[in-house]
């Protein structure tokens, strides 16, 4: 069996696995033909978040796309207001 190492000593192949490291050599990935990880740390390189399935991925995408990006980012289109205080300017009371 034959293991591969990067310039720091961190384990990239082997044993049917593939890995890559942040830049401050934390794994940020690790998968097979059956699997995959994915790791996301906070700004002190702290573990914050494992996510090893595609469901686990897409729950994670959407749980930030929908209540941060979607509603409360600014959009041209709106004036420069989120969707949010569009809304609040712009409610219409019949």
């Amino acid at each position: 069996m034959a293991y591969t190492y990067d310039a720091n000593g961190n384990l990239v192949s082997g044993n049917g696995r593939t890995l890559t490291y942040t830049s401050y050599n934390a794994p940020a990935t690790i998968a097979n033909a059956a699997y995959g990880y994915a790791y996301t740390y906070n700004a002190e390189h702290e573990r914050v978040r494992l996510v090893a399935t595609r469901e686990d991925a897409k729950a994670a995408i959407f749980s930030y796309i929908e209540p941060f990006y979607n509603r409360q980012r600014i959009h041209q289109s709106l004036g420069y207001l989120s969707p949010q205080k569009f809304e609040k300017q712009n409610v219409c009371l019949d």
